[in-house]
């Protein structure tokens, strides 16, 4: 339901590693009507390649009955970005803001490029302007031939807003609602958890954002925000209409318009034109068309087309034309109170084809639960129910018995019943030699003799130690060796296997 909704935009991030099995959590994830990060699933995955994340994807279209995305936000992984481009090609994918400045920095080490790069990444201006002042600043920190200000010029269409501006991320430039959510996930999950106790605290965690949104959505429901600016009409209209969070970003937009004044308004023949100055900004001009008949509008800032909520030029329009409450026609229900009260639950015939039998097992457990709820308050209703489910589990049982002999005859007739389908991967070992390398990549020390530190040997086996034994032996016959140096139980201690933890 929460994807039905607010799938329209798809945060895709995978740099979150905390299990025993030090694999890649993706997190999935969106906006919600209260502006709120909202998850729509997750995944743990083998590796990071291509393959997989188109697995993922398709997963994820099959689980949301086919619904794409028009847009997505990532990190920039380029195994992630074919994934996109071939499960949903015709999204429009953007870069994060905040990677494109960290890598901004990395590759060319100039402090004062990376400023400007990132003030330029965000700026709202037209295409041409943006490529001139790209290449004013290439020119001025002499970066022409830098393969890393080459490459990511290419590019300048995935993360510039020049170029994306009009399309609706949802007030969305970096993953950093995800890279936020993997903090908040740290209060449950760590890298001792294994598999069956992860899903559980994932679950946790879910629990515990569903609850702050539902205090959000209370409070939303059960109070009224104070009205502040001039234009009561329309803010009210915004109160009752949207979120709280969302009414705020709209209350903005008002006393934002009241900087504009009107530099002329021409009639057209279906429609007006008005041009709009901001006050101590005479070279800042906006352009807004209003047609009448359908009260529609169109400004060349493209906010509503980026956010979906007017901006403070369209304001000025209504405020012009006299308008008592904001058109329908911009207001979208993504961002309404209402937000998810058009997406009904799917049937269970629809959902059923595409469950797995972990996902159909946990279904039939909830509703058996709750029968044997009801069954256990009376001696009859109980005999009964125990009755029904002891018939009901042997012809289950000799329908599966069946199609596992029918499996059978192309394979092991051996097949034990499974209740889950997921078992737990490999233990990766988090202490000691970690396949031959420490834990900074670089090659272990050698072991060295604690008697004569060469390499090869211990002490137990040591020539050298021996040989001076035996010396000193023969020089006192009548008290044993003992040097007081060495510490007789350090070759136990050295010699103990390294045994791996225990998984329990």
């Amino acid at each position: 339901m929460d994807y039905a909704a607010f799938g329209d935009v798809l945060v895709f991030d995978t740099t979150y590693r905390t299990n025993a099995y030090k694999k890649p959590f993706v997190i999935l994830a969106g906006v919600s009507n209260h502006f709120m990060t909202t998850i729509f699933g997750c995944a743990l995955l083998p590796d990071e390649t291509m393959e997989t994340y188109t697995w993922v994807l398709e997963m994820l279209m099959d689980a949301m009955d086919g619904k794409r995305p028009i847009s997505v936000v990532t990190d920039g992984d380029r195994a992630m970005r074919q994934a996109i481009n071939r499960v949903i090609p015709n999204c429009r994918h953007r870069l994060c803001s905040w990677h494109l400045e960290k890598n901004a920095s990395t590759n060319v080490h100039i402090p004062e490029f990376t400023t400007d790069f990132a003030q330029l990444m965000l700026k709202k201006c037209k295409i041409d302007e943006f490529d001139n002042a790209w290449a004013a600043m290439v020119k001025q920190y002499k970066l022409e031939n830098n393969n890393w200000v080459l490459d990511i010029h290419l590019q300048r269409d995935n993360w510039a807003e020049a170029y994306l501006c009009g399309h609706m991320f949802a007030g969305m430039r970096s993953t950093q609602r995800v890279e936020g959510m993997n903090a908040y996930f740290n209060i449950f999950l760590n890298q001792k958890v294994r598999l069956y106790e992860f899903v559980a605290q994932y679950d946790r965690a879910l629990a515990r954002m569903r609850v702050n949104e539902a205090e959000t959505e209370s409070k939303t429901e059960n109070s009224f925000p104070v009205l502040t600016t001039p234009l009561r009409s329309l803010e009210k209209h915004a109160a009752e209409l949207f979120t709280r969070k969302i009414f705020s970003l709209f209350q903005h937009e008002i006393r934002k318009e009241g900087k504009l004044f009107v530099i002329e308004r021409v009639q057209r023949e279906d429609h007006r034109t008005y041009r709009f100055g901001e006050y101590k900004a005479p070279t800042c001009t906006w352009t807004v068309e209003y047609f009448p008949a359908d009260i529609t509008m169109k400004c060349c800032c493209l906010k509503f087309e980026s956010f979906s909520i007017p901006c403070c030029h369209m304001i000025a329009v209504m405020k012009s034309e006299q308008l008592m409450c904001i058109p329908l026609s911009y207001v979208l229900q993504r961002w309404t109170r209402r937000g998810r009260s058009k997406c009904q639950q799917p049937s269970l015939t629809q959902v059923c084809s595409t469950l797995t039998q972990t996902a159909q097992f946990g279904i039939l457990s909830s509703c058996f639960s709750e029968m044997s709820y009801y069954a256990s308050h009376a001696d009859k209703d109980f005999e009964e129910a125990r009755e029904i489910a002891f018939q009901l589990t042997s012809q289950m049982k000799k329908c599966w018995a069946m199609r596992k002999e029918g499996d059978a005859e192309v394979g092991d007739r051996n097949i034990a019943p499974k209740l889950y389908g997921v078992g737990d991967p490999n233990v990766v070992k988090t202490k000691g030699n970690l396949g031959g390398t420490s834990s900074m990549g670089k090659p272990p020390k050698p072991r060295r003799c604690g008697y004569c530190r060469s390499i090869g040997h211990t002490k137990r086996t040591c020539k050298k130690l021996a040989s001076s034994s035996q010396r000193e032996g023969s020089n006192s016959d009548s008290e044993p060796f003992m040097n007081t140096e060495l510490d007789p139980h350090k070759d136990d201690i050295d010699e103990l296997p390294n045994y791996p933890n225990d998984p329990m």
